[in-house]
């Protein structure tokens, strides 16, 4: 017939069972099963390195135990997708011995892909904590990971962070111990920090961040374990605001123009309602000229911003003022608020600067004062002038130069004692003489000791935490003394710095590196910044590293970012920096629009109703920055721009018991001013809301609060 096809002549045609292309159905299910079967068996060994690798974006090939498994179990996999397909293409022995081989792979395989993936662990599990995290572009988020072994001891390390999600225009930093090591049985948990930056983001970003942690790091049997990811959301910086002003108090019309210190705030009258204390001088030649005479008063005003009393009373002159050889004003200093005696009721301490101290009560009627006419004997004291002869000056030795007094309980009997700290008088130039004294709550002199050196603002605090308490100056002699705050006994002394600076700074006690001790911190004119032990080592010193300029005052200290670290936040004559003092590294950098080398006036206190703390920082505008150092708002007036001189710091927290946060500010050439946050108030938010910390001025953050 046409078409069929015929045999060739001698050739014996052998049946064929299993034609070409033609399957029967259990040889087909057969071949469907292999091939699902490799590719389950790929997939799994490819799920295995992607999560054992310790970034997705780079191929592993450095662990080479590891990768040659993985080649090992693919090739084996590729093979029995070869073999079966080839056997159902056969005959009936070659399907079994396919089957076989199919079999065998199969074992050899589980086998493998079960050892490898308990072969990375080796005993080892990581997880990354928190789950989800918000923070702003340059925010820390801080990490805990944990890693808990059961049977493996050695090194551990992490090269780097995965970032599991596009980054898209962020960028990130990470910080954190590289490697360490760790025992069979142990559980380490290591803290991290990273940030994420981007100047163009203006949405929210979503990141998955994860880690990666080697075992046996740089070596042949190196092996990976991955965490879990954490959900972070970027959110972008929001655009500075100008602080809404509540009321403003302006007393140029009586004379009262530069504030001295900065505003305290108490309901020193236990009427339900907060005062405002603050000290006030009258304006002086921009050249600070020793001639000129001018008055300092106490301002007493309401928390909707009225004047409640003035001390002196203004039908009474006011206190003397003068310029001394530092070229500074010698006003009065900042007032310290406290129930003195036991009795119930607040006093108010002020130090004058012309030489004296006045205790005042809350509707500011004095009480008792203590002053020149209190004879501390008389002092006969040598110097070399301008031409370097040698010259003596006496006079009466009372004091000269007062500042903040000190509280402290000592002898433990219910009444605070003062502790003062005073100089030489007004227009006289630099002489290495001081004192400090003690009075009780009644202002009666118990003891007085004579210095080497013109003392700072004292810190009394138990320090070495016997039970009794010590106290800490810095000295114009370039030396930090520490005395008994029993009887003013020498305890110790340290020179910190060379001759041709100076200390000025207000010692300040805190557990920087928590062991349970206290640090004693102090800015120093010669731009450096020191941590010494409670028995006056120096430990560490941060040196500013883009200028040379001087540090005064107490600057702040707090855990501003969460991460159980105090920092500190000081400014010198350019720059506002922020330094870590547990790791004893600098955290950011700000420039102001116009720098300000005279004070050092910042505040930490959560003023944007975040829940993180902010840096409020005079110089000479009223600048709010994140606890990264980004602008966050911004008070500025006209008349502040003619002033380029930080005279006063800040106080933040609930004035008017309104529940939401306000600050207090007065900038040079501008009234007292209370701005509005709107944001809602939180103690714990508040570590440092005004100078020296408290209404008594305490420069101390107690261990364990």
């Amino acid at each position: 017939m046409r078409g069929e096809p015929r045999a060739s002549p001698g050739v014996e045609e052998e049946e064929d069972t299993y034609p070409r292309f033609q399957f029967s159905l259990r040889s087909r299910i057969v071949a469907m099963q292999a091939l699902l079967l490799g590719v389950l068996l790929i997939s799994a060994n490819m799920g295995i390195i992607r999560r054992g690798d310790a970034e997705p974006q780079k191929v592993r090939i450095t662990l080479a135990g590891t990768v040659a498994v993985d080649l090992a179990v693919i090739s084996l996999c590729l093979l029995a997708v070869v073999v079966v397909a080839l056997g159902a293409l056969g005959t009936s022995t070659r399907r079994i011995l396919a089957m076989v081989v199919l079999a065998s792979v199969l074992a050899v395989s589980l086998v493998l892909i079960h050892w490898q993936s308990r072969q990375p662990s080796k005993g080892l599990a990581a997880s990354l904590e928190p789950l989800q995290i918000a923070a702003q572009v340059a925010e820390a988020c801080n990490l805990t990971l944990t890693i808990v072994s059961k049977g493996y001891q050695g090194n551990l390390s992490i090269n780097e962070s995965v970032v599991v999600a596009p980054l898209g225009a962020l960028t990130y930093e990470f910080e954190g111990p590289a490697t360490w090591h760790i025992s069979a049985g142990e559980k380490a948990v290591v803290s991290y920090k990273v940030r994420f930056s981007g100047d163009n983001l203006t949405e929210p970003a979503a990141v998955q961040f994860g880690m990666a942690v080697y075992g046996n790091p740089q070596t042949e049997d190196a092996f990976a374990v991955p965490t879990n990811a954490v959900n972070i959301t970027i959110k972008p910086i929001p655009k500075p605001r100008n602080l809404d002003v509540l009321w403003s108090l302006d007393l140029a019309g009586i004379g009262l123009v530069q504030a001295s210190g900065g505003p305290s705030v108490a309901d020193i009258d236990a009427d339900g309602h907060n005062e405002i204390l603050i000290g006030y001088r009258k304006p002086i030649r921009a050249d600070w000229s020793p001639e000129i005479i001018g008055e300092n008063r106490l301002l007493c005003a309401t928390d909707s911003g009225s004047v409640k009393w003035i001390f002196p009373p203004l039908s009474q002159p006011g206190f003397d003022f003068a310029v001394n050889f530092l070229g500074q004003p010698r006003a009065i200093s900042n007032p310290t608020i406290a129930d003195l005696d036991g009795d119930g009721r607040l006093e108010v301490l002020i130090g004058r600067r012309g030489g004296a101290l006045h205790c005042l009560s809350s509707d500011g009627q004095e009480l008792w004062s203590f002053s020149r006419d209190e004879a501390l004997g008389f002092v006969s004291l040598e110097y070399l002038n301008d031409d370097e002869k040698k010259l003596t000056m006496s006079f009466n030795g009372t004091l000269g130069s007062v500042d903040t007094p000190q509280l402290y309980d000592n002898d433990r009997d219910g009444e605070y004692e003062i502790y003062l700290a005073s100089g030489p008088p007004d227009n006289e130039r630099l002489i290495d003489w001081g004192r400090v004294s003690c009075l009780d709550a009644r202002g009666r002199l118990l003891w007085n000791v004579e210095l080497d050196g013109l003392p700072s603002q004292p810190l009394v605090w138990d320090i070495d935490q016997d039970g009794s308490g010590e106290i800490v100056v810095t000295l114009s002699s370039n030396y930090v003394v520490c005395l008994d705050a029993s009887n003013g006994v020498e305890l110790w002394r340290r020179l910190i710095i060379a001759a041709d600076w100076y200390l000025q700074s207000t010692p300040i006690a805190a557990d920087v590196d928590k062991d349970g001790r206290y640090e004693i911190l102090i800015g120093s004119n010669d731009g450096n910044f020191y941590v010494l032990s409670e028995a006056g080592q120096v430990e560490w010193s941060f040196k500013t590293p883009l200028s040379a300029g001087k540090l005064q005052y107490s600057p702040p200290v707090g855990d501003i970012d969460g991460d159980s670290n105090l920092e500190t936040s000081f400014c010198d004559d350019r720059y506002v920096y922020c330094i870590d003092l547990y790791t004893r590294q600098q955290e950011w950098v700000f420039q102001p629009a116009k720098p300000d080398d005279s004070n050092n006036y910042n505040t930490f206190a959560d003023v944007t109703g975040d829940g993180k703390v902010d840096v409020l920082v005079v110089s000479p505008f009223l600048y709010v920055l994140s606890n990264r150092g980004q602008i966050q708002a911004i008070f500025d007036t006209p008349k502040v721009h003619h002033n380029y001189w930080a005279q006063s710091g800040t106080w933040s927290g609930d004035l008017n018991n309104d529940g939401n946060v306000e600050i207090l500010v007065k900038l040079s050439g501008e009234a007292l001013c209370c701005l509005a946050t709107g944001a809602p108030y939180d103690e714990s938010t508040m570590p440092w809301p005004k100078m020296d910390r408290d209404p008594m001025n305490r420069p101390v953050v107690p261990i364990g609060r």
